[in-house]
């Protein structure tokens, strides 16, 4: 893109997109908000939209659909590390509880299978599900395992050998609750220093409620909601949701991380 743009594509995306009906001006603080929104109109009312309406962009990212294997030798890199990216998903779209809820199941299984990964394993030195956002509507989900020189076998097996045992035989109670408590424990600390919030956390609220929709609710309604919520989570729900994750037979693409000087002995 960056070598290829010309002057005159710039200016006709600012024209396009950088509009009033495209901004919004957000103010929080100890402010008189009659003389706020006095100065904002003085500011900004004069500002008119184009005539031309500005073009939805869809947003689209294709899925996997060969394998293949990428290695980089970096004179930075320490260590010897493998990413096994398997899925592009979409993000889910959070409108209503029900939604609210189901993003909650998959969130206990994320961090209960982390905790599974990062439990002490001789194969390897450390490993992690990752799902990373690509786009606004997109994920990237994968496994990250960092092992010593030599032993990517070993640490492959080990690692998706814990996601198996998962699949197959699913997690225990004492690991929900475990992880139920765990996050309880911190949404009620953050409305006991509800008080104590930053202006920019609200301004960040405002932001993603403006730009994607999100809702907008009070840390105090928040930690309501989650008291409602996580009690009524399974262990069968989770371990359902399980059983659709991380299949070995997924993974398409395979990122090898490793330091220069071991770049002659690489796969």
């Amino acid at each position: 893109v960056r070598k290829n743009f010309t002057a005159a594509m710039l200016q006709q995306l600012y024209r396009e997109y950088y509009r009033p009906d495209h901004m919004a001006v957000m103010i929080v603080g100890d402010v008189d908000t009659l003389v706020a929104e006095k100065i904002i109109a003085q500011l900004f009312s004069a500002q008119k939209n184009p005539t031309m309406a500005a073009k939805e962009r869809v947003r689209q990212s294709a899925q996997f659909s060969e394998s293949s294997l990428k290695v980089f030798a970096d004179l930075e890199q320490s260590s010897h590390q493998l990413e096994l990216m398997y899925s592009v998903k979409d993000q889910l779209d959070i409108k209503t509880i029900a939604d609210f809820r189901e993003a909650l199941v998959k969130r206990y299984f994320v961090e209960m299978m982390k905790n599974r990964l990062s439990s002490y394993n001789a194969n390897y030195i450390r490993a992690s599900g990752v799902r990373t956002e690509l786009l606004r509507n997109k994920k990237l989900e994968s496994l990250k395992i960092e092992f010593a020189k030599g032993g990517e076998g070993a640490a492959i097996d080990a690692a998706i050998g814990k996601l198996l045992q998962v699949q197959q035989y699913g997690f225990f109670e004492s690991e929900l609750q475990e992880q139920r408590q765990y996050r309880l424990n911190a949404f009620e600390q953050s409305d006991l220093e509800r008080n104590k919030i930053s202006s920019s956390f609200f301004i960040q609220g405002y932001l993603e409620h403006f730009l994607y929709g999100d809702s907008l609710s009070s840390v105090a309604q928040y930690w309501e909601l989650m008291q409602a919520l996580h009690p009524g989570i399974t262990l069968a729900e989770v371990n359902a949701y399980a059983k659709t994750q991380f299949s070995p037979e997924h993974f398409k693409q395979i990122l090898y991380l490793l330091p220069k000087k071991d770049e002659a002995g690489a796969p």
